[in-house]
């Protein structure tokens, strides 16, 4: 079985046998090809976790030996498999990765395996040197134009882009012109090379982006004046800048159906460009795949498999993503305009991921919860609870006024009269039974700071160590007891972003996705990109 230590399975075959002879084949010239040099093959998705590419460097190492060998990436191995073809002019060294068992012609090891670790060589990144609209810029090998134009904060329009996801190049507004070519090319596809010169704002990608929007316009509705999306949608912002200021194409807009049995998502299918953004985000960064495309040609639209209710966490993220008012949050639906709410940055409240989020606040009211790109450690995702679970912030029912219970009914007080009352109340106990007769138990939704002076308190002003937390005792008394045994703290060290790097994760009585659903997402993601061990 893989260990920590030699996580990647390999193989040593022939791929060319005659029929039941156990030999190579020796009857045809093609077939008796034997390669220059040999070459690794990997999985794709173990190549990206290595971040290593075709004919890139790695260190094979088992408990044999290990040597050094080039890289072939393919998808013709699965993952967590990696494979070395006999028929190759093998090194002896390769040999000492299995056993000694040699296959009598080729000399290299016959039909076995084994288990091992791959290391990337360190080698010096190729550098590609270009120039966008006449500014010059040096970017790895591998960059894509849009990721260089980036970097020289040239703007280049897109739809369908999103740094977080995999680049899908549907919307066709990124095309640039490069120079010795006789087509404009999708900027967020197309990678750089070396002295390559791009013009972003020609005529010609003018006159073409125009056009594009024209025929995205033919069959979207023009109700930027009641739609909830207005002032903060893409395809708004984009015609205002390029035009168009009449449609060729004539009115052959969908029929506006808007979807209400989805409790805190508006589906309006009429504003669909199909860019694919909410489906792309379901998969790539949730892992969900709730939604995906429907039905062909002018009629495609985004749904749920053969048309179910939506069977998922509803976290909003594509609803986030949605550069229209195709998707919109049914909460917060003609509630305020942009330019009407006022942002304030928090911290979510309900668990210890410590999500970052913006509250939009009009007339001291919360509007909706967002969460923006690159910002926190959540980096723009949110769960169901922080994206929408705020409504009881200005729930008629809330307190708002400290209660003191008088003659059996409670009565509203001032602040100061409550907080009177409160010391009166401890100075007279601490006075009777000593101050170990009070205890103080903290919160695990307050925050590091209030907890702290909670605690202070608690030690100096009423001078007792009776100090505790529920969560200690009845949630996960166990396993912080185990954690602290073994490593010291009884809390995780590592960060978000080391999640994704680890080859084992071990999960130990949680569910986490419902406790921690945002770093739930790193650890979904490392072990459906990654290939990671996960131990429940």
């Amino acid at each position: 079985q893989p260990t920590l230590h030699f996580p990647y399975r390999i193989v040593t075959n022939g791929t060319l046998f005659h029929h039941r002879s156990g030999v190579l084949t020796r009857r045809s010239k093609g077939m008796s090809f034997v390669e220059a040099e040999p070459r690794l093959s990997v999985n794709a998705n173990d190549a990206k976790k290595l971040e290593i590419e075709d004919n890139s460097i790695v260190r094979v190492v088992s408990k044999q030996g290990e040597v050094e060998t080039k890289v072939f990436v393919t998808n013709k191995v699965m993952v967590g498999m990696l494979f070395l073809p006999l028929h190759a002019n093998w090194n002896s060294s390769f040999n000492m990765l299995t056993k000694s068992k040699l296959d009598p012609s080729s000399k290299s090891p016959n039909m076995e395996g084994t288990f091992v670790d791959v290391i990337p060589v360190t080698r010096k990144k190729e550098l590609m040197t270009l120039s966008i609209n006449d500014k010059e810029i040096t970017v790895e090998r591998g960059t894509t134009i849009l990721e260089a134009a980036k970097k020289l904060d040239i703007y280049i329009p897109t739809l369908c882009y999103h740094s977080g996801m995999s680049p899908f190049g549907a919307c066709r507004l990124c095309l640039v012109e490069i120079e010795g070519t006789n087509k404009l090319l999708a900027s967020c596809i197309t990678p750089v090379l070396n002295n390559m010169k791009v013009s972003t704002e020609t005529d010609a990608v003018r006159k073409l982006r125009k056009m594009i929007l024209e025929l995205l316009l033919a069959k979207h509705p023009v109700d930027c004046l009641v739609c909830d999306k207005g002032g903060e949608c893409d395809l708004q912002k984009l015609t205002f800048l390029y035009g168009p200021e009449r449609n060729r194409f004539g009115a052959q807009t969908l029929e506006s159906v808007t979807d209400d049995s989805r409790a805190l998502v508006d589906r309006d299918m009429s504003k669909c460009i199909l860019c694919k953004k909410c489906v792309r985000a379901c998969s790539e960064m949730q892992g969900v795949n709730a939604i995906s495309f429907s039905r062909r040609g002018f009629k495609t639209e985004m749904g749920t498999f053969y048309g179910k209710d939506l069977d998922c966490e509803f976290c909003g993220r594509c609803v986030s993503v949605c550069p229209t008012g195709a998707l919109t949050n049914k909460l917060s639906k003609h509630a305020a305009r942009p330019w009407e709410m006022k942002e304030t940055s928090t911290i979510c409240p309900y668990c210890g991921c410590g999500c970052s989020m913006v509250l939009n606040i009009k007339d001291n009211k919360i509007v909706r919860v967002i969460a923006k790109e690159g910002s926190g450690i959540n980096n723009g995702n949110l769960c169901v609870k922080g994206r929408y679970g705020y409504t009881f912030v200005n729930d008629q029912e809330r307190l708002t006024t400290p209660l003191i219970k008088r003659s059996g009914k409670f009565i509203r007080v001032s602040w100061e009269e409550a907080f009177k009352f409160i010391a009166s109340k401890l100075k007279t106990i601490k006075e009777q039974a000593g101050p170990d007769s009070i205890m103080g138990l903290g919160s695990a939704y307050c925050t590091n700071e209030d907890n702290y002076v909670f605690q202070k308190f608690m030690r100096t002003a009423i001078g007792t160590n009776n100090v505790d937390t529920a969560c200690f005792h009845y949630e996960h008394a166990a396993s912080l007891k185990v954690l602290t045994q073994v490593f010291g703290s009884g809390s995780m060290t590592n960060s978000f972003n080391e999640i994704a790097d680890a080859k084992s994760i071990l999960v130990i009585g949680t569910d986490i996705t419902e406790t921690h659903p945002t770093f739930a997402l790193e650890i979904k993601r490392a072990v459906r990109e990654n290939n990671a061990n996960l131990i429940v």
